[in-house]
C-alpha cells in the first residue's frame, strides 16, 4: 500500500539535504568567508606556537614584553615600507635595473625591518632566561609581526580586489595565502637570527653575522617576490634562512657549555690572561696542586 506520508517524508528530506549542501558551498565559495578563512589561517601558526610555548612552561611574562614592543616597530616598518613601495613599479624595473632594486630591496625591507626586529628584541628579558628559550620567543615575535603585515596588506589590496571581482576569489586566494605564508616563515626565521644577534649583544661577545645575514636574506626574498615574481627562488631563500637559524643555533649552543679546568698552580702564574678569560668564560676553575711533580 503506497504510505503518502513517507514518500513526502523523502521528499522534504532530500530537499533538505541539497538546501544544507547548496548554502555550505554559498558560504565557503562567497569572498567574505573565504577572506575570514585566510585570516584565520595566516594566524593559526602563531596561536599554536604560543600554545606550545605556555605548555612547555616558558612564563608569559618573558612573552609579553617582545611581543608588545615587536607590535610597536611595526609602524615604522609600514610607514616607510608606504613611502619607498613605489620605487618597485614596472617603471622603475625597467629605468634602473634589476642589480639596483635588488640593493633597493636589501636595504628596504632587509635593514629597515630586521633593524626595528632587534631594536624590539632588545627589550627582551634576558635574564635568568637561556639561550634556547631567548632564541624561540624572538621567532615567535617575529611570525606575530609577519601575521599582522601580512594581515595588513591582505586587507589593504586584495578584499578590495575580491570585491570588484568576487568570481575570481577562489582562484586568486590560495595563491594570496602561500605569499602570505612564506611572508610569515621568512620573518620569523629571520627574527631568530636577530635574536642570535642581540644574544651576544647583551653577553658582550657581539657577532654582526647573524644580522647581516636577516638582512641579506629578507631583501632577497622580497626581491624574489615582488620583482621577479618567482616563488621557487623565494622558497629556496627560506630554507636558506632556515639552515642559518640551525647553524648559528647550534653555535651558541655549544658556546655556551661549561667546563671545569683542573689546573696547576705554576701554569696559571705562567700564563695568568688564559686563565683570566676561561674564568670570564663562565667554566669552573679547579686545583690540580700547585707544581704536579708526578
Amino acid at each position: 500500500m503506497f504510505d503518502s506520508k513517507k514518500y513526502n517524508w523523502s521528499i522534504s528530506h532530500k530537499i533538505s539535504i541539497r538546501f544544507v549542501f547548496a548554502k555550505v558551498h554559498f558560504i565557503l565559495y562567497s569572498p567574505n568567508m573565504n577572506v575570514y578563512l585566510v585570516l584565520g589561517l595566516n594566524f593559526l601558526p602563531f596561536i599554536l606556537f604560543l600554545i606550545i610555548l605556555l605548555l612547555s612552561k616558558v612564563k608569559a611574562s618573558k612573552l609579553l614584553l617582545p611581543l608588545l614592543f615587536m607590535l610597536f616597530s611595526l609602524v615604522p616598518i609600514i610607514l616607510i615600507q608606504y613611502v619607498v613601495s613605489p620605487l618597485f613599479s614596472d617603471r622603475n624595473v625597467q629605468q634602473y635595473g634589476l642589480l639596483i632594486l635588488l640593493l633597493g630591496a636589501i636595504l628596504d625591507f632587509g635593514l629597515v625591518e630586521e633593524g626595528f626586529k632587534s631594536l624590539a628584541l632588545l627589550f627582551a628579558p634576558s635574564k635568568d632566561i637561556s639561550f634556547s628559550h631567548f632564541f624561540i620567543i624572538s621567532m615567535l615575535a617575529g611570525l606575530l609581526l609577519g601575521c599582522c603585515e601580512s594581515t595588513i596588506y591582505f586587507l589593504n589590496g586584495v578584499k578590495g580586489m575580491l570585491s570588484n571581482t568576487p568570481s575570481r576569489s577562489v582562484e586568486i586566494l590560495p595563491v594570496v595565502f602561500l605569499r602570505m605564508a612564506t611572508s610569515d616563515m621568512i620573518h620569523m626565521l629571520c627574527a631568530g637570527l636577530c635574536g642570535v644577534f642581540v644574544w651576544t649583544a647583551k653577553s658582550k661577545k657581539i657577532n654582526f653575522f647573524p644580522l647581516i645575514g636577516a638582512v641579506f636574506v629578507h631583501g632577497l626574498y622580497d626581491y624574489f617576490i615582488l620583482v621577479q615574481l618567482n616563488v621557487f627562488f623565494a622558497l629556496v631563500t627560506l630554507l636558506f634562512a632556515a639552515s642559518q637559524c640551525r647553524i648559528w643555533y647550534v653555535r651558541i649552543k655549544n658556546n655556551e657549555v661549561k667546563i671545569t679546568f683542573f689546573m696547576v698552580g705554576d701554569w696559571i702564574d705562567k700564563f695568568p690572561d688564559a686563565t683570566k678569560k676561561i674564568n670570564d668564560a663562565g667554566h669552573e676553575i679547579a686545583s690540580h696542586s700547585n707544581t704536579h711533580p708526578h
